[in-house]
């Protein structure tokens, strides 16, 4: 600016005055086009702002679980009404009550009048029995017990030679159904070796058809194995045959051995392969990683046929062998009951020539009083067990049927809770393991169940905490905090969010020079939000952590260390 006014002060002293305004405008004017120019190379400059990691291994994960459960008793019952009354009496809630101790009571006059009754008609007919001693009354009970137990026993057996009929089916199809999982692992795993080896279709070639190798009688030796188990390949049904699973699995497996043979000699040429300009040492050795993964495959497939092979064998004859013993108890229940049935008989013909009317009398009041006493009794419950009331489902004065609930009591002095643990993360927990409840109780795991839910996958876990002072209240739902830890060596773990899945891979972004780099990496174990990686990264390597940020390959950006 300062050789702006020199120039219109020269140029006034000159009389110029009209050129030194018009060169101002123009020097103004370059200025502000320059000032445009270098906002805008700014604005290029921009780089995309990522949040990244410095990779550094670990010996142990550490991770949180927060699951919610029910506080429920570790003891607890609803006491039920066998018998239609009105409630007369209830123990209060709260209350602690003994084992035997009496919970409610109940009035029904017609009960009350049919058990006196009842009662003075058993005694007059035991009274006439009496009288009549001569009579084999306990040879006729036994008798009736014994065909009552032989019955009972009948009915077992026809119920277990039916669920054994059931179960043995069940058994054959599960074992269909894991051989058949086998055979098409088994089939995927050949497809896969064979295309790399060269194609899966009949005019495909051998992958190293025309590559330089030291080796020829390798090069043929490895390209006749892949034409055959090509065929043998091309050949094999690619679903099993149900009706059939044995001759499927047995022509699984020789296919197999002949695809194994193919890859393994195609492994071993590989080590004789010259490197050129179509094909580089590097890709020979990435073909040589895939052919160890694609035989680890075949590995795995023909332990899953075998494996398949031996639970058909093992079902077929365990299936054999309890047909055979549920038959077997079937006829023998037969027997036993004809002839607790022939000796009923029997002593009911001796009995009837000695007081047949007094029996028939004896056994009708019996029946009816045994009935009587028994609603009589059920006006009043007793505790099954000590606990304290909890609560009431009825009033008093209420009319209650059979089976309407009336009291729930339980044992509140420990409290236990269950929750629901994903099969990977129960296998870090152990019995007597602490937990934190609702962030400042204490309890422990008291049992794991063995196997997960079918449906769901998961592992029922049951925590346990003392309630001595009955801070925790039944039926609320509580957080329950477990810690996990699992001990490795040199881990290299990152954030599920980091990674990203491709189509045949699994990658992560690294910072390499300022600039965006793919890295493919082979996942581990998940554990929690975070996965092992195996392989693809290295320690001081930097990864992107993928906070939502839209970046590609190639892509300059600054990065922020984050400290999570």
């Amino acid at each position: 600016m300062k050789q702006v006014k020199k120039l219109v002060k020269f140029l006034r002293q000159r009389k110029y005055l009209v050129l030194a305004l018009v060169v101002l405008v123009a020097f103004v004017g370059v200025r502000a086009a320059s000032k445009k120019t270098s906002e805008a190379e700014e604005l290029v400059d921009l780089k995309t702002v990522v949040s990244t990691k410095i990779i550094e291994p670990t010996d142990t994960i550490t991770s949180t679980l927060r699951l919610s459960g029910e506080l429920k008793p570790k003891q607890e019952t609803v006491i039920r009404s066998l018998v239609q009354g009105d409630v007369l009496a209830l123990t209060p809630v709260g209350t602690r009550v003994n084992k035997n101790d009496q919970l409610f009571v109940l009035s029904n006059s017609t009960i009350e009048t049919s058990y006196n009754a009842s009662l003075s008609d058993y005694n007059s007919a035991q009274q006439n029995f009496e009288q009549k001693k001569f009579i084999s009354q306990e040879s006729v009970v036994q008798a009736e017990l014994n065909l009552n137990s032989a019955e009972a026993n009948l009915n077992l057996a026809q119920d277990s030679l039916t669920n054994t009929i059931q179960s043995n089916a069940q058994n054959h199809e599960f074992a269909v159904g894991s051989a058949i999982v086998g055979y098409d692992s088994a089939y995927n795993a050949m497809q896969q070796a064979i295309v790399f080896l060269g194609g899966d279709n009949e005019n495909s070639q051998f992958a190293y058809k025309n590559a330089l190798n030291a080796n020829q009688q390798g090069f043929i030796n490895a390209e006749i194995a892949y034409l055959d188990a090509k065929r043998a390949y091309l050949d094999l049904p690619q679903f099993a045959n149900r009706d059939d699973i044995e001759n499927s699995l047995k022509l699984a497996k020789s296919v197999m051995a002949e695809v194994n043979k193919a890859v393994n000699l195609t492994t071993t040429l590989t080590n004789y392969l010259i490197p050129n300009s179509s094909l580089s040492q590097s890709s020979i050795d990435s073909d040589k990683s895939l052919l160890a993964t694609y035989k680890a495959q075949l590995t795995t497939a023909e332990s899953g046929i075998n494996n398949a092979v031996f639970n058909l064998n093992s079902t077929k004859i365990k299936n054999v062998s309890t047909l055979r013993q549920a038959e077997t108890q079937l006829q023998n229940a037969e027997i036993q009951y004809n002839n607790a049935l022939s000796a009923l008989e029997s002593a009911k013909r001796s009995a009837n020539l000695q007081v047949s009317g007094a029996q028939t009398e004896l056994n009708l009041v019996s029946s009816q009083f045994a009935q009587a006493d028994y609603n009589f009794d059920s006006l009043s419950l007793e505790a099954p067990f000590s606990g304290v009331v909890i609560a009431h489902y009825v009033e008093i004065g209420d009319q209650v049927s059979p089976g309407n609930s009336i009291v729930q009591i339980g044992e509140i002095d420990g409290i236990e809770i269950q929750v629901d643990v994903d099969n990977s993360d129960a296998q870090s927990l152990s019995l007597g393991q602490l937990v934190v409840i609702d962030d400042d109780k204490s309890g422990f795991i008291s049992e794991i169940e063995p196997v997960a839910a079918n449906q769901t996958g998961k592992v029922k876990v049951t925590i346990e905490s003392d309630n001595d002072d009955h801070s925790f209240a039944i039926g609320r739902i509580v957080t329950v905090q477990i810690d996990l830890a699992r001990q490795g060596e040199d881990l290299i773990v990152v954030p599920l969010k980091s990674i990203q899945i491709g189509q045949n891979e699994s990658f992560v972004y690294i910072v390499e020079n300022g600039k965006v780099a793919k890295r493919t990496v082979e996942l581990g174990e998940v554990f929690g939000l975070q996965v092992v990686v195996k392989d693809g990264l290295s320690q001081g390597d930097e990864f992107i952590l993928r906070n939502g940020e839209f970046i590609s390959e190639g892509e300059a950006v600054e990065t922020i260390l984050s400290v999570e």
